[in-house]
């Protein structure tokens, strides 16, 4: 990215608080430096190793020789790689980014999880970003009680805008989980480099939702007109009334999009678990 730039923190984040009928506790530590908890991440569709390595922000040979005899041509979806602790971004000088211990607060509740299949569960962490600009270089992790495995959870996008609220996912290889065992937590974010910007968050001008009766699936169309050429990728998730997650989607054209040309798209959601009682919209370009 370029510069310098400071490491933030990101809370997790819920829309609805839930009724007083126990006592939560906000815990907030510090994440080791010397020891962290290492990070099991599990190939999905799409990815490589140096997508991988920028998404963590480790460098690329870090990457390989955390993961020795791994074939960077043919990883297959499912693969578990272990991360390495972060340094520089994606051949950013190690300068480039904050080397502090990371904060950490821990979520007032579990993250939400649902299950796909008989064979994996995808779990949402909401994470807000408080702050008056864009934070990007964003992870966190969940895990199951009682285990040791850590399973990343990463942003669907590349950034959080300011005052935006997205959802952190991560997917859980097992047959079985139990939800309420499950626990999550921010291990990295930092502000972006605002003089030399990689991404452009873009603004949707005006968008419609249409819903069967039972409100468990939206098609969403939406207008949008992108600042900058590059790379467009639309996300959109949803909620329930309580403020739970239900799923999410990514959608992108197939070309690369221009400066002030507008760009209509129309996204088809689903949800996990029940009724959608809300649809949330963010939308950034990637500078090519």
């Amino acid at each position: 990215m370029g510069g310098l730039s400071t490491q933030v923190n990101l809370v997790p984040y819920r829309t609805i608080v839930a009724p007083a009928a126990t006592t939560v506790s906000t815990e907030v530590g510090i994440l080791p430096s010397a020891t962290p908890e290492p990070i099991v991440y599990t190939v999905v569709a799409g990815d490589s190793l140096s997508v991988i390595a920028f998404r963590f922000g480790v460098e690329l040979n870090a990457l390989i020789l955390a993961n020795p005899g791994v074939n960077a041509n043919a990883m297959s979806i499912g693969m578990k790689l272990i991360i390495p602790s972060p340094g520089s971004v994606n051949g950013s000088a190690p300068g480039s980014l904050s080397s502090l211990p990371t904060p950490v607060i821990n979520s007032i509740k579990a993250p939400d999880c649902h299950p796909l299949g008989t064979e994996q569960w995808i779990c949402f962490l909401l994470v807000q970003n408080p702050l008056d600009e864009t934070v990007g270089n964003i992870t966190g992790q969940v895990k199951m009680a009682g285990t040791s495995t850590v399973y990343a959870a990463t942003n669907p996008l590349d950034v959080i805008p300011a005052g935006a609220v997205i959802p952190l996912i991560a997917w859980i290889p097992e047959g079985e989980i139990n939800p309420a065992a499950v626990s999550g937590n921010l291990t990295a974010a930092n502000t972006v480099d605002q003089a030399n910007p990689r991404y452009v968050i873009v603004d949707i001008t005006r968008h419609s939702e249409t819903y069967p009766a039972d409100r468990r699936s939206v098609i969403i169309d939406g207008v949008l007109t992108p600042s900058a050429a590059g790379i467009l990728r639309v996300l959109a998730y949803a909620q329930d009334t309580r403020g739970h997650v239900l799923g999410y989607r990514l959608w992108a054209p197939s070309t690369l999009v221009g400066s002030g040309l507008e760009q209509s798209f129309q996204i088809h959601l689903y949800s996990l678990g029940g009724a959608i009682a809300e649809v949330h919209l963010l939308a950034q370009i990637t500078l090519e």
